[in-house]
């Protein structure tokens, strides 16, 4: 791994970071990363959540000569960024979406007279004709690549428009680049590399190691277990937090579980409308309320000191998510505290969510017969309509589209375009007519007798006639109701736009083995958060060695793990039953180290289906254990292995084994 230098900071650097940010010292990583990009080197810097890597590129923009382009996804952070910036005297600005025509136009022009030393955009402002043209004209001293996991296919957000990233820092001149991001393992580090082109990149792997988060891992039986362990740890920290759960759902049942022990909440999540998931952030970072349910829609760019526990009331579907949502706890530097509850399943709900997000061959291909069989180029449908015609759900269809879209299939349309459709019922005259008592509604007419498309954008609309949306509403209502037209509301959902209607219709242009292949590594990185949970080794350690930092030390001192620290709820089944241990560890010796958990447990239960084609069906034990459910059955063989009767080896297909308190247990025990 390359590294850069790591002599002292130079008297001109300290002296920009006390009088631009106000610190006396730099954070660990930050001069690495700031010293590489100063001298001209690539850099990627993996830093969690809180360890300030957004001035690894705002310092350096103070002391490079041009201007210092900052590409990000998230306009909310953009915005704080820039405000934050105003605050402290330094010029920067940002242009996105959030932005009227003419004031993005007019910030354009400031950038091109040097007026600001930062410029944050999102990755899709490449494709506007305009901008490209600007850029074209700029002197670029470095460009700045936020959340840089977004460009990796084995990223936990991919994010096609990133892609085009390369080619544009080619075209202005190949200046350095720097890539940052909260969450990248090896695997995503070295594909952000080779998806920008990197030359010799300095990497800097820092900050994973926060030693004032505590760290909890526990595996609960059932809802009701679930439900006891919150209020009981919540209830005693007493204290502002985040509880992640995995579905819109469940963000309700937390809530009304919340609040009929009296603790106040909020909830959050992405099927709320943007004013009351904005009602319901604010509540929450004001300090109204202290708890805030919500599914992994909440937290980006959100930035709240205090947080003193962040619970996941299910797990993630990997690592990555889960460290940098547990990372909101503590950014203050005060003991706080990472839970997660695990049970069976949880598994279940995320392996949906994971065979949602990659759906099956057929169902890819029936999504695009069926979209170019329509025959159009722009295609107004909601994902639920196209659901319904090809028999899938929402979220596969969904999924499906985003995969379209980054093999440039097709493209979705932006969601501020508001087009609505009105078919006139009568004559011009007659309309006129119709409407000469009513100023709004004359409004509209003289409006859509200008253009007899059919087809109208309602924001011009509202602009060029001075309405309002209220006003032009009950204005058409009462066009309906007296003749005049027939009116067709804006489509609600994001259209699709077909690159072209010339695909090669035998076959869908995708790589399935390679789509195969990410679907695999999703089921792993599943497996990573599971192997957590029931891991035996340090808590803090298991993360670290999972983001390649190195933690020296045995014992952390701050997780259940090195505190040999159990919840009330685990004590209660601390006790095995006997019969049920000796007949679990009887199977596994006569098998020992050949089978993995769901074809010991498939055995003992009967389960002729998932012991697949092996001799297992032919074992004096087949069924030993039917009388209880498969669930059942799993907890008794993790508990086997969390209480040290049983070892599951490491690999990409772990098996079972006795370890030698298991086999004393075994044949000790029993003579």
């Amino acid at each position: 791994m390359n590294t850069a230098p790591k002599n002292n900071p130079d008297g001109r650097l300290l002296e920009t970071l006390r009088r631009h940010f106000n610190f006396s010292e730099f954070r660990d990583g930050q001069q690495e990363i700031i010293q590489a990009a100063l001298s001209g080197r690539d850099t990627l810097g993996v830093m969690p959540t809180g360890s300030g890597k957004s001035l690894c590129y705002q310092l350096p923009a103070l002391m490079l000569p041009g201007l210092t382009l900052v590409i990000s996804p998230l306009i909310a952070l953009m915005k704080d960024q820039v405000d934050a910036l105003a605050r402290q005297g330094i010029r920067a600005t940002l242009i996105n979406s959030s932005l009227k025509k003419e004031e993005a136009e007019r910030r354009l022009l400031d950038v091109s007279r040097g007026k600001y030393k930062l410029l944050y955009i999102a990755p899709e402002r490449f494709n506007i004709a305009s901008f490209m043209r600007l850029l074209n004209r700029l002197d670029v001293s470095l460009v700045a690549v936020d959340e840089a996991h977004c460009i990796s296919q084995w990223g936990h957000d991919f994010r096609p428009s990133y892609l085009k990233i390369k080619n544009i820092v080619q075209k202005i001149g190949r200046p350095p680049i720097m890539a940052l991001t909260a969450t990248a393992t090896r695997l995503v580090q070295q594909d952000i590399i080779r998806q920008l082109e990197m030359n010799d990149p300095v990497i800097v792997v820092r900050g994973f190691d926060r030693p004032n988060l505590k760290l909890f891992a526990i595996e609960l039986p059932d809802e009701e277990a679930k439900e006891r362990e919150l209020i009981r740890i919540v209830s005693s920290i007493k204290d502002t937090g985040i509880v992640y759960v995995a579905t819109q759902k469940m963000v309700a049942h937390v809530c009304e579980v919340l609040e009929l022990n009296k603790m106040a909440c909020v909830g959050y999540h992405a099927g709320m409308d943007k004013k009351h998931r904005t009602e319901a952030q604010n509540r929450w970072l004001s300090g109204e309320v202290p708890i805030i349910v919500a599914t992994n829609a909440f937290g980006m760019g959100i930035d709240k000191p205090d947080v003193r526990f962040v619970l996941h009331y299910n797990i993630p579907g990997s690592m990555e998510a889960y460290y940098q949502e547990a990372g909101r706890a503590g950014r203050d530097g005060k003991t706080s505290y990472c839970v997660l509850f695990f049970s069976y399943r949880d598994h279940t709900i995320q392996q949906y969510l994971i065979d949602m997000t990659y759906p099956s061959e057929e169902i890819l291909e029936e999504i695009y017969y069926f979209l170019f069989s329509l025959g159009r180029k722009e295609i107004l449908m909601t994902y639920a309509e196209i659901a319904e015609a090809v028999d899938a759900n929402e979220m596969q269809v969904a999924s499906a589209v985003k995969l379209f879209e980054r093999y440039g299939i097709l493209k979705r349309m932006e969601r501020h375009r508001r087009v609505f459709q009105a078919q006139l019922l009568m004559s011009a005259k007659k309309a006129q007519k119709a409407t000469a008592g009513a100023p709004v509604q004359k409004k509209i007419l003289e409006y859509l007798l200008n253009d007899i498309s059919g087809k109208y954008d309602l924001d011009e609309l509202l602009r060029a006639t001075g309405l309002s949306q209220e006003q032009f509403s009950r204005a058409v209502r009462q066009m309906e109701e007296k003749g005049v037209l027939t009116y067709f509301p804006p489509f609600r959902g994001r259209g699709i736009v077909i690159t072209s209607l010339e695909q090669p219709w035998e076959k869908v242009p995708i790589d399935f083995a390679e789509y195969q292949r990410q679907y695999e590594i999703q089921l792993q990185r599943l497996e990573d958060v599971e192997n957590y949970v029931r891991s035996k080794v340090c808590r803090r350690k298991y993360i670290l060695d999972y983001f390649g930092e190195k933690y020296g030390k045995k014992n952390c001192g701050a997780c259940d793990v090195c505190l040999d620290w159990h919840s009330p709820e685990e004590d209660k089944r601390s006790v095995l039953p006997k019969d049920d241990l000796h007949i679990l560890l009887e199977a596994v010796y006569e098998f020992d180290g050949m089978f993995g958990i769901n074809r010991i447990a498939g055995m003992l239960t009967g389960d002729r289906e998932s012991v697949g084609k092996s001799t297992l069906d032919d074992s004096e034990y087949f069924g030993a254990l039917s009388h209880k459910d498969a669930q059942t059955v799993r907890r008794l063989i993790y508990a086997a292995i969390k209480q040290g009767y049983l070892n599951r080896t490491e690999g990409k297909y772990p098996r079972l084994e006795l370890t030698q308190k298991g086999l004393e247990k075994l044949f000790l025990e029993s003579s």
